[in-house]
């Protein structure tokens, strides 16, 4: 080969090297450089995450617990440790409200659970081996979830998980936050109207009371038509509960119900006699208001699971 096809070609072999030894040394290097051909990719694979932290009672867990109004007993972090879960799959735990609070199975229980926010659901507990059970859930996020379950499956699989969109596996209703359980006894006869959370009504100048159905008793309960749904509706004036349970010249500023959400009843409405301001029971015994008619419910979407409701008395409320 001439001086000028040295230049052109300075990778071309040796004269003294056959053609199958080149060949021989040629495949040994791309099967060597074939073998590392993935290490430039190994900082792009996904890393191998570190274990998720063992799930844990949070510390500022405290709930307090009554009976028929009463004061019972309170749940924190150290009396929740201290229970056997009667539900476990991996880090994931449930207790039965009822056994965590001390009742038997022999009778059926209405929990009245409200949350910070002053949300409220209702789950009913049938007792005597029925289902779903009503539980304080610990999550694999350390969160403690009050909600209705299946003993034969508390924690039901479903596709995808939901763990990272925070997605329920479950029908039943489910409240965080919580603050304070009302416990009832649930009767055969009480069964189609069960115990109720109690109303809190914040009166403007710091007083605070609480309304239960029972309190409601000596007021008439109307028997109202709905627009939507066709059938009749019993429900109570909140105009009347407020008249006869504070003073003629009280009237509700507020109510403040699932989400946190606010609704503000103006002076001009309050008055109308045209409206009439409803509130009464849903089929998940938690409070609801809608505004209508002397007769009949409109069908305005008013505003669910009632938690508290702020009211003007006196001077206050004519403003």
């Amino acid at each position: 080969m001439s001086a000028l096809q040295d230049a052109a070609f300075p990778l071309a072999p040796p004269r003294c090297l056959s053609l199958p030894l080149v060949f021989l040394l040629v495949s040994s290097s791309l099967a060597w450089s074939g073998c590392d051909r993935d290490a430039p990719n190994r900082g792009r694979q996904m890393p191998r995450l570190a274990p998720a932290p063992a799930t844990r009672v949070p510390e500022s867990l405290h709930i307090e617990v009554r009976r028929s109004g009463k004061r019972r007993a309170l749940i924190d972090a150290a009396a929740l440790r201290g229970k056997k879960a009667d539900f476990v799959a991996d880090d994931r735990h449930a207790w039965r409200l009822r056994s965590l609070l001390g009742f038997d199975d022999t009778e059926a229980l209405r929990f009245a659970i409200t949350n910070r926010q002053g949300v409220s659901v209702s789950l009913h507990d049938p007792g005597k081996g029925g289902k779903p059970v009503a539980v304080m859930m610990l999550t694999r996020r350390s969160e403690v979830v009050m909600t209705m379950v299946d003993p034969q499956e508390p924690f039901p699989p479903y596709h995808g998980w939901g763990g990272r969109l925070g997605r329920s596996n479950t029908p039943y209703p489910r409240i965080t936050e919580v603050q304070r359980i009302e416990v009832w006894p649930l009767s055969a006869k009480e069964g189609k109207n069960p115990q109720a959370p109690s109303l809190e009504v914040r009166i403007q100048g710091g007083e605070t009371r609480r309304w239960s159905p029972k309190d409601l008793q000596a007021l008439e309960l109307h028997s109202l038509r709905a627009e939507q749904e066709g059938e009749a509706i019993e429900a109570w004036s909140l105009r009347d509960i407020v008249h006869t349970l504070i003073s003629k010249e009280a009237r509700v500023l507020a109510l403040v119900g699932e989400g946190n959400r606010r609704h503000v009843l103006s002076a001009a409405d309050w008055r109308d006699p045209r409206k009439e301001p409803w509130i009464r029971l849903n089929r998940e015994g938690a409070w609801r208001f809608q505004w209508g008619s002397q007769r009949a419910l409109t069908g305005q979407e008013g505003l669910r699971n009632v938690g508290w409701i702020e009211v003007a008395d006196g001077a206050a409320a004519s403003h």
